[in-house]
């Protein structure tokens, strides 16, 4: 019975012969010495997070990342286990520890049939570096899905990180109308992901989306969960800090929250971040 566990990083070490010999067998590469050296690089080792698919103590499988988990680094079956869907259970033992909704890998020519069955898309062109060619092919998570429909640390995660990458690419504006359709949803967690994430994309703005939307948007200030109201003001940093000329109307908006209509306890620390964030007048 084939089973999938964390590699340890000196585990690590065990698997090199299985992708060594895996490696040979199947890609195309005009120096494999540097591959080998890449996969006999200390430094470079360190930097994976790996799990091993075993029978017994017999090393199968190995699938490892980098960058937090966004891009698969090491991905190799042994020959004679190929095509019993040990592959996949690596793969979605990937997606099990996640937290990003975009998953690249650089794909061989022969493993690009493996990963489209996997669900990734080829994104450019053959590429060649230090004479290794290679496909690059990303999977994508369905962001609106599973922002709506997961409640659980994962999926919290996931938001944040989303956020973060919003400060250092564009990726994720083309989903502002997704976005701000997530503010009329029935559970409160989905209206402020939805909110927070459109704040986030305020950078990238350009076409004025959210200056014409505002007043929808701030209707959430007024939403029945405290919750939601105070952690919407703790985002809506992000709208002022790109789009400085919106603070009027925001501060209008914030100005006339019904503060008395939440319960004792959260009433002053709503109170109190309305105060906050008005001193960035």
């Amino acid at each position: 019975m084939i089973e999938i566990k964390k590699c340890k990083r000196s585990e690590l070490d065990g698997a090199l012969p299985l992708i060594w010999e895996v490696f040979q067998q199947y890609e195309v590469c005009e120096h494999p010495e540097v591959f080998y050296e890449a996969i006999h690089d200390e430094n470079y080792l360190d930097t994976l997070s790996a799990y091993g698919a075993y029978l017994g103590k017999e090393f199968v499988g190995i699938i490892a990342t980098r960058n937090q988990g966004r891009h698969i680094a090491l991905f190799f079956v042994k020959s004679e286990y190929q095509g019993k869907g040990i592959g996949r259970m690596l793969m979605e033992k990937v997606w099990e520890e996640n937290t990003y909704p975009i998953l690249t890998v650089h794909s061989s020519i022969y493993a690009q049939k493996i990963y489209e069955k996997l669900g990734f898309k080829i994104t450019g062109n053959l590429q060649n570096e230090s004479g290794i060619h290679f496909i690059p092919m990303e999977y994508r998570v369905d962001i609106i899905d599973y922002l709506i429909h997961q409640a659980d640390k994962k999926a919290y995660t996931m938001c944040k990180n989303i956020s973060a990458l919003s400060s250092e690419t564009n990726e994720f504006y083309s989903y502002k109308e997704d976005f701000l359709r997530l503010l009329k949803h029935q559970k409160s967690y989905v209206r402020t992901r939805g909110f927070a994430l459109l704040c986030a994309q305020s950078k990238w703005d350009t076409e004025g989306f959210i200056n014409k939307h505002l007043e929808e948007m701030l209707s959430i200030l007024n939403d029945e969960k405290p919750t939601v109201v105070r952690q919407s003001i703790k985002s809506l940093y992000e709208v002022v800090l790109y789009k400085p000329e919106l603070f009027a109307r925001i501060k209008v908006v914030l100005k006339q929250i019904n503060v008395e209509k939440y319960k004792d306890s959260m009433s002053p620390l709503i109170k109190k971040d309305i105060q906050e964030f008005l001193k960035g007048e």
